[in-house]
């Protein structure tokens, strides 16, 4: 059995203007999916607070801290420079970038 691996790192948000037309954009404190690149179906678990802001608007970059919980095999992908796709349900809306590990 694989127990989950949580941590908290902060990372940089972006939101794609294209993909949420007519948007507000995301609230600090928003779960959406997080997706590795090349695994469509595998998602992980994480909690998103704008370090400087309340609102992330769609074509906005922000920082933000992650709280995340993921599977042991993947821990060694989040180094810096590593980005994954943030998703609501199916649809790609941004990305994020592991920027560095906050409780290392």
């Amino acid at each position: 059995m694989n127990s989950e691996v949580t941590f908290t790192a902060k990372v940089r948000v972006s939101l794609d203007a294209n993909a949420m037309p007519d948007r507000v954009g995301w609230r600090s404190g928003i779960r959406p999916n997080h997706r590795i690149p090349g695994r469509d179906h595998e998602m992980f678990i994480g909690t998103l607070t704008f370090s400087d802001r309340e609102w992330l608007r769609p074509g906005e970059c922000a920082d933000a801290t992650g709280s995340f919980m993921v599977m042991p095999a993947d821990v060694p992908l989040f180094v810096p420079g590593f980005s994954w796709e943030l998703c609501e349900g199916k649809s790609t809306v941004g990305t994020a970038e592991f920027l560095e590990r906050k409780d290392a």
